[in-house]
């Protein structure tokens, strides 16, 4: 076998290990998740969300720690998992949550660890005006015994018809909201002049062909008459 076709070989090896290996640590890795992690509610509308434990370690309790901003959206309710046990967590003032806020301390209750996938609760946000928003995991959220918190965003939430960039949990962004194309003041000039001198073209143009037209018939019409005559 020549030297080539060993580097083909280890090559096609090493990447189907990545792959193999690296997709298998990605799926079991510890954390929370959202569901729906996507959803769109009106101003004034509903959505219930809830939290799930995802690959827990050996463990029977946990502590969830989320914002959402309040200026897109507010947290009007909280309610525990099947087979679950909650307290409010530091933050919220010993209660579950805040307007901005869940902050619950949890355990499995009947004994027993968590489960892949196991409701831990459920969290209900309203929507209070037209955006993206993100509900994030923020630090002092983890399963008791773990080494880390788990952080991140968790969610993404449209309400109203959205626009702009996702707003974070805690309320600000960095970026504007999109330009409005053919209706900003600017675009709306271009765009007129444009077909005003485009109408004159096809005038001028039509105006000169019809001119022509004229002469070559009334021409033709001299010709046809003295040759009558």
């Amino acid at each position: 076998m020549n030297t080539f076709k060993k580097r083909f070989l280890i090559a096609g090896f090493l990447v189907v290990g990545f792959f193999l290996f690296g997709s298998t640590t990605k799926a079991e890795a510890q954390s929370f998740t959202l569901n729906p992690a996507t959803a769109t509610l009106t101003v004034g509308g509903s959505q219930v969300v809830q939290i799930i434990a995802t690959n827990p370690p050996a463990t029977n309790s946990a502590s969830i720690r989320l914002t959402v901003p309040t200026s897109l959206m507010t947290i009007t309710g909280y309610t525990d998992g099947a087979s679950t046990l909650t307290f409010g967590g530091a933050g919220c003032g010993g209660a579950k949550f805040t307007a901005g806020q869940v902050c619950i301390d949890m355990a499995v209750s009947g004994g027993g660890n968590l489960t892949n996938g196991q409701v831990i609760g459920s969290f209900t946000i309203q929507g209070v005006a037209n955006g993206v928003g993100n509900a994030n995991f923020v630090a002092g959220n983890k399963y008791v015994g773990a080494a880390s918190d788990y952080t991140g965003t968790g969610g993404t939430y449209t309400v109203g018809a959205g626009g702009g960039a996702p707003v974070d949990g805690d309320g600000t962004t960095n970026q504007t909201l999109p330009s409005t194309g053919i209706f900003d003041d600017k675009n709306f000039l271009w765009y007129g002049l444009t077909l005003v001198s485009g109408g004159f073209l096809v005038y001028a143009f039509n105006k000169n062909r019809t001119k022509k037209m004229l002469k070559h018939s009334m021409i033709d019409h001299f010709f046809e008459k003295n040759r009558l005559e």
